[in-house]
């Protein structure tokens, strides 16, 4: 019997946590240009464009839908873009081992660019 009270008591030690908040007293930076992209030989090429936002905050990622993007296939300008339903869609359907590049402008924001190889 005295085994187990000494077992449930430290059970009950086990269960037991601390917590201490954490402030966080650093500034905050401007939101940056983020880029997600789907390529696939099957498919067109999708890319998703949003902004960053603080690690703290819970809220939904802002998708930007005033951004102006410019593909190129092996170097050569690829075909227009349409934003539907979160994505900036190409009719674009690239090949194994096409080299793709990608610029992403948006207003007062600046521009970022991302490629494959």
């Amino acid at each position: 019997m005295k085994k187990i009270y000494i077992c449930l008591i430290a059970a009950l030690c086990c269960m037991t946590a601390c917590e201490k908040p954490i402030e966080f007293d650093m500034d905050e930076t401007d939101p940056m240009i983020v880029l997600s992209s789907i390529v696939e030989p099957d498919s067109a090429v999708a890319t998703r464009v949003t902004l960053s936002r603080f690690f703290l905050d819970n809220t939904n990622f802002k998708v930007v839908n005033d951004a102006s993007l410019q593909l190129t296939v092996n170097g050569v300008p690829a075909g227009s873009t349409v934003f539907k339903n979160g994505y900036y869609v190409t009719n674009v359907v690239p090949q194994p081992g096409d080299s793709l590049h990608l610029v992403v402008t948006v207003p007062s924001r600046g521009s970022v660019s991302a490629g494959t190889k």
